[in-house]
């Protein structure tokens, strides 16, 4: 009786996973000189110049998303479909960032994560984005104006025309599941950020 639980548990969840990641719960686009690149699942790397650009986040029915901003491939080498390393602690890995993203700055870290929300039914919601994000429909389409990258390990800020290292991004949605009180990953996307 328990094996048939457990494997019945399992097509349950692979099904809701299979079909959350058919939805698409969220977009990423890197926008700088008016164009404007999609980020998908791939090993593709996006080259933009040494100068400002935008991160356009569409958060499609969820609240937020995941950010792993890192110069290391930590988060990034891990397959789509294999959990990461520290997969139990995702939600205790939030850094701590900027109201309104004022300083136009991301924070990079090796292991640490960002959360980018946004919540249209409160009228006093702090998050991360820049100042005005705005809805659609069931949509909420939010900026991240980046000059600079700031490391939470060094503690120094490096604006972009001076930043010659790769920047991994990975972008990625969960669902709680409080009765195993674990995330259930529904969607990633990732990039290699190289500035030239």
């Amino acid at each position: 009786m328990f094996v048939r639980t457990f494997i019945s548990t399992l097509i349950i969840l692979y099904a809701i996973t299979t079909s959350l990641y058919a939805q698409e719960p969220f977009k990423i686009f890197l926008i700088q000189d008016g164009i404007k690149k999609n980020i998908l699942f791939d090993d593709s790397a996006t080259i933009l110049k040494r100068k400002p650009f935008k991160i356009e986040v569409w958060l499609i029915n969820i609240d937020g998303v995941f950010a792993s901003v890192s110069f290391d491939k930590l988060y990034y080498q891990t397959p789509l479909r294999e959990r990461f390393h520290d997969w139990k602690y995702v939600g205790y890995k939030v850094m701590a960032e900027d109201i309104y993203n004022y300083d136009k700055s991301i924070v990079s870290s090796a292991d640490g994560l960002g959360y980018w929300y946004f919540d249209p039914i409160s009228e006093d919601t702090l998050h991360r984005f820049d100042k005005t994000p705005i809805q659609k429909g069931d949509t909420i389409i939010a900026t991240m104006s980046v000059d600079s990258i700031s490391s939470q390990e060094t503690r120094e800020t490096v604006p972009l025309k001076d930043l010659t290292k790769t920047v991994y991004l990975v972008f990625f949605s969960t669902v709680y599941n409080a009765e195993e009180a674990l995330h259930i990953e529904t969607h990633r996307v990732k990039t290699r950020l190289i500035l030239k």
